[in-house]
Order: C-alpha cells, then sequence, then structure tokens
C-alpha cells in the first residue's frame, strides 16, 4: 500500500490517545486511511514503515483526538 505525505505542510496536526500520549498526522495510505507518528517525530526524516495506521493505534491506545495545531 502506499504512503503519501500530509497535504497541508504548513501547520502540524496533532492528536491525543486516550491514554495521553500525543501523535501527529503523518500522511495518508492509497485508501485515504490517516497514518501517524509520535508528536515529536518528523514525518519527512523517519522510515513510512515507522508510520502508524488510525486503526492500528486505536486497538492498541484508545481513539485519537484532534488537540489543534503546531505552527
Amino acid at each position: 500500500m502506499k504512503n503519501t505525505t500530509a497535504p497541508n505542510t504548513a501547520a502540524i496536526e496533532l492528536f491525543q490517545s486516550e491514554d495521553g500520549k500525543r501523535w501527529r498526522l503523518a500522511g495518508t495510505d492509497s485508501n485515504g486511511g490517516r497514518l501517524f507518528v509520535p508528536e515529536q517525530v518528523d514525518p519527512a526524516k523517519c522510515a513510512r514503515w515507522v508510520w502508524a495506521k488510525e486503526a492500528e493505534l486505536a486497538v492498541a491506545v484508545g481513539a485519537l483526538s484532534p488537540i489543534g495545531r503546531a505552527a
């Protein structure tokens, strides 16, 4: 499955899981599914296989809730 980078590179979209961890929207897969990395990770500098699918994160750490954008 091909991954693509997030379309909005002007701001970082942040989410928080039920366990309190913060996640950064890294991009989307070919089906439009959202892919995430931990907040402190720059998706442009890490391997794509590190990116986590939203559904997998929801099972592991709980639902993700948007918390805003970081400039």
